[in-house]
């Protein structure tokens, strides 16, 4: 049980309505944390002063002072309460203050003033020039044996330099 948890239930603990492991738990803190040791012994002599006190015993006609004031107070008439808020002067000063405020805020940290114009360096974008793969020329199916078919490899270059060329410009699922 930690000091929080034990502090929780420590009413049920002084009271005694805890369940027995949940007692046992409390005593085992309680030898364990000065802290909550202190705190305990706190209550227990808060609460011994407190039952040592003499009662009070109210007078003979105590009850019967009591039932007449509830009588009284039940037939006079209510007395309406208003909550008055503040004022429209209250409201006029608050607000010219909001404005004082921005206004001197403004020009104390030149939010009026003039701007510096802000000038930046032409950018001329300019296409690469499209350079012809060595992989399609008449080389490559000049190279093929005569057993395996060339239009499928020549096909597939053929996609392969345009894939290659957009891979540089945008991210596709298979060039990561």
């Amino acid at each position: 049980m930690d000091c929080h948890a034990f502090r929780k239930n420590h009413a049920g603990f002084v009271d005694d309505t805890l369940s027995a492991i949940d007692i046992v738990a409390g005593q085992r803190h309680l030898t364990e944390c000065e802290d909550c040791q202190r705190y305990d012994t706190m209550v227990r002599r808060a609460l011994l002063v407190f039952r040592n006190l003499p009662t009070i015993e109210p007078s003979a006609q105590f009850s019967e002072r009591l039932n007449a004031r509830l009588r009284e107070a039940k037939n006079t008439p209510e007395v309406e309460w208003r909550i008055r808020g503040p004022g429209l002067g209250a409201f006029a000063a608050a607000a010219l203050g909001v404005v004082a405020l921005g206004y001197l805020t403004t020009f104390a940290f030149d939010i009026a003033g003039p701007r510096p114009l802000l000038a930046f360096a032409p950018v001329v974008a300019t296409q690469p020039e499209a350079v012809p793969s060595p992989m399609t020329s008449s080389a490559i199916a000049a190279s093929m044996s005569m057993g395996i078919p060339a239009w499928p490899a020549m096909l597939m270059v053929e996609q392969a330099t345009a894939q290659f060329t957009s891979a540089q410009y945008q991210l596709t699922s298979w060039g990561r």
